[in-house]
């Protein structure tokens, strides 16, 4: 065996155990798992919620209840975002971001109607103007509020725009 392939050998069983080193040890992390409401006042209705059709362009966002969990948070398999999600950042005392996570948006509803004889007549996209949604950050030092974006294709990209902030209780 010449020395070529013995360092390839080295470099092969370093990268397998970084994968090992780094499972074990996500195994001890905590998470944090944040409920959160978004809708039309910090209060959530008892009430179902209305549906529009236009997406809402903000929204009173509040904390319904938050825990401490075991484990890593989901992991997203793609980077790419739609008009279908939500992004949920963390931030921590001084406003920066310290977590980011994507989640379906809980306000989205499709429906789609039909004559009596079954044919296809009509579908649509409307918004529930109250919501939820729980979302699981990795725990951070100082882990302070959450803000609320929802993106928006400008033609060329997705930009963010905020939908509401909130602290943690």
């Amino acid at each position: 065996m010449n020395s070529k392939t013995r360092l390839l050998g080295i470099a092969g069983w370093i990268f397998v155990l970084g994968f090992v080193q780094a499972a074990w040890s996500e195994g001890d992390k905590s998470c944090r798992q944040v409920q959160i409401h978004l809708g039309s006042s910090t209060t959530p209705k008892s009430f179902p919620a209305r549906l529009e059709k236009e997406r809402p362009k903000i929204h009173a966002v509040s904390i319904k209840k938050q825990t401490r969990i075991k484990g890593s948070p989901p992991k997203r398999r793609t980077l790419k975002i739609s008009w279908q999600e939500l992004v949920v950042v963390a931030l921590d005392d001084k406003g920066h971001e310290s977590d980011r996570v994507v989640v379906p948006d809980p306000r989205l509803v499709r429906y789609e109607s039909t004559d009596p004889s079954g044919k296809f007549i009509d579908s649509a996209v409307l918004y529930r103007d109250e919501a939820d949604l729980t979302v699981v950050f990795r725990e951070h030092p100082g882990f302070h509020a959450v803000r609320v974006f929802q993106p928006r294709w400008t033609g060329k990209e997705y930009v963010l725009d905020l939908l509401g902030e909130a602290a943690l209780p």
